[in-house]
C-alpha cells in the first residue's frame, strides 16, 4: 500500500495536505545545494531577467587586448567587469576597423570599443579612457633605420594596422599620405609577420600587441632577430562610445570603481598589462 493510499483511508483531506506540507519544507530545509536549486529556479530566471544585454562593436582579434576565442583578452574582460556592475552583459561583435564605425552609425550595435575623439568626435557618447595603447615603430636592427619622430615615417615602406591614419592623428597622417608604401593591414599578425620575413621595413603597433604576436611567432620559428622600437608616438588613451548617451555617466562611475580594484590590477598581471 502506497502512502498516499494510506493517508487517504485514514485521514482527511486538509489532514493530508498538511503532512504533505511539512514533509516537503523538511525536504527543501535539508537538501543538497544542487537539489535546492530545483526550488531556486523561479528566482533565478527573475534575476537573469534584470540583467540586459547589449550589442558592443569590437575590432577583429589584437591580442592580449581582444581574444574573440571565448570573448577573453585584457580589454574585453576589463568592459565586461564594469558593464556588469551596471547589471548589463555584452555581446561582442566583431568588425574590421574600419566598418565598426559605420554598423554603430547603422544601427547594428549599442556600443563600440576602443576609439578616440579621431574616430568618434562626440564627446556626449563618449565615455572617458578606460585603457591606453602604447604604439610604436618597429623594425629589424640590422636595417639600421633610424625614426626619431613621426614625421621620419615618411621614408621607409611601413605597415600600420587599420585606421591608423585616423587613430594616430594628424601628423601621421600626414607622413602616411606622403608615403607610397605606407599600407594598413586588419590582421596584426599578418604585419608582424611581415616585418620577420623582410617584406616591409616598419610596423607601427601597439607594444603589448607586438610582444604577444612576436612571442608567439618566434616559439615556432625558434629565432629571435634583434629590433629596434621607435617610440615616437605619445600613449593614445581610449573609450567607449555609446549610442544611448544616457549610459556614459553610469558607465564612468563603475569604471573608476574597477580601476581602483584589486581585480583590476589581477587583470593586468593576467596578461602582461604595463
Amino acid at each position: 500500500m502506497s502512502i498516499l493510499t494510506f493517508l487517504k483511508a485514514y485521514f482527511k483531506p486538509t489532514v493530508i495536505l498538511t503532512i504533505f506540507s511539512t514533509l516537503s519544507l523538511s525536504f527543501i530545509a535539508n537538501a543538497k545545494p544542487t537539489e535546492k536549486s530545483i526550488f531556486n529556479v523561479y528566482e533565478s530566471t527573475e534575476n537573469r531577467q534584470m540583467e540586459t544585454t547589449i550589442d558592443v562593436i569590437v575590432g577583429l582579434a589584437k591580442p592580449p587586448y581582444v581574444i574573440s576565442e571565448g570573448d577573453t583578452g585584457f580589454e574585453l574582460e576589463l568592459i565586461t567587469a564594469v558593464l556588469n556592475k551596471m547589471d548589463t552583459s555584452p555581446r561582442f561583435i566583431y568588425a574590421p576597423l574600419g566598418r565598426s564605425v559605420k554598423l554603430l552609425d547603422q544601427g547594428m550595435g549599442e556600443a563600440l570599443l576602443t576609439i578616440n575623439e579621431y574616430i568618434v568626435p562626440n564627446s556626449k557618447i563618449r565615455s572617458k579612457p578606460y585603457i591606453t595603447y602604447q604604439n610604436v615603430a618597429i623594425s629589424l636592427s640590422s636595417s639600421g633605420i633610424n625614426i626619431d619622430k613621426i614625421e621620419d615615417l615618411e621614408k621607409n615602406s611601413v605597415a600600420s594596422f587599420q585606421f591608423a591614419h585616423k587613430y594616430l592623428g594628424p601628423i601621421f597622417a600626414t607622413a602616411a599620405k606622403n608615403n607610397a608604401n605606407y599600407i594598413e593591414i586588419p590582421n596584426q599578425f599578418q604585419q608582424v609577420e611581415m616585418l620577420l620575413e623582410k617584406r616591409i621595413e616598419v610596423i607601427v603597433m601597439d607594444i603589448n600587441i607586438f610582444n604577444y604576436i612576436f612571442t608567439q611567432l618566434t616559439m615556432v620559428n625558434k629565432t629571435k632577430p634583434e629590433l629596434s622600437v621607435h617610440k615616437v608616438f605619445p600613449e593614445n588613451p581610449y573609450s567607449m562610445a555609446f549610442k544611448d548617451e544616457t549610459k556614459v555617466q553610469t558607465f564612468n562611475t563603475k569604471l573608476t570603481e574597477f580601476l581602483q580594484s584589486s581585480k583590476y590590477q589581477s587583470l593586468k598581471q593576467k596578461y602582461k598589462i604595463f
